[in-house]
């Protein structure tokens, strides 16, 4: 089966602060103590923004463990393959929609039997045009020729492999057109 789950945490408006659950998500972030991104404005107003995205992505996180959870009961989890991933960076200035590293670099978390060194980080540039091709693959299909992206599998049996020397970005909106464009390879973003 398939299933994708597609959640509003970390949207905005936030809702995660007014709905707060501590004895499920644990304490909520303390806006004083965090370390800001550099190119925030440190104000108490952008710490309690930031504060209440936190407060999102460990609400979000909870929901995720839910789901393995429930899948490790139905003895499913040893043979599921779980994608974590965003769809464009965090919903801040100099961020989302923004063709720049803060804007287009996003965790991307994976799961699964083939994966040869759980928890291990990657280096490699990925994009999520990758991810379908990576589907097929662990479903035993074939690729079409039109489809674009390559397949993660080489990272999962070595987390030090490329699959590809550039992922590309594009800056676009639900309401109108937008042009923009870059590429990025390890070290330079154009």
């Amino acid at each position: 089966f398939f299933l994708w789950l597609a959640a509003l945490d970390a949207h905005r408006a936030w809702d995660g602060d007014r709905e707060w659950k501590e004895d499920l998500y644990g304490p909520m972030y303390n806006p004083e103590s965090l370390t800001l991104p550099p190119a925030f404005i440190d104000t108490p107003e952008t710490r309690q923004d930031f504060a209440s995205y936190l407060n999102e992505v460990t609400r979000f996180d909870y929901f995720v463990g839910q789901v393995v959870d429930r899948l490790k009961e139905k003895d499913l989890f040893k043979n599921t393959y779980l994608f974590v991933v965003a769809d464009n960076g965090r919903p801040f200035p100099r961020a989302k929609t923004r063709l720049i590293d803060d804007g287009m670099k996003t965790y991307f978390i994976a799961t699964g039997p083939s994966i040869q060194n759980p928890g291990a980080r990657t280096d490699s540039l990925i994009s999520v045009i990758d991810i379908a091709p990576t589907i097929l693959e662990l479903a035993g299909l074939e690729k079409a020729e039109t489809l674009q992206g390559r397949s993660l599998t080489p990272i999962y049996e070595d987390p030090t492999a490329s699959i590809r020397p550039y992922a590309f970005s594009e800056h676009n909106w639900h309401d109108y057109e937008a042009h923009g464009r870059s590429v990025r390879d390890g070290r330079w973003l154009y």
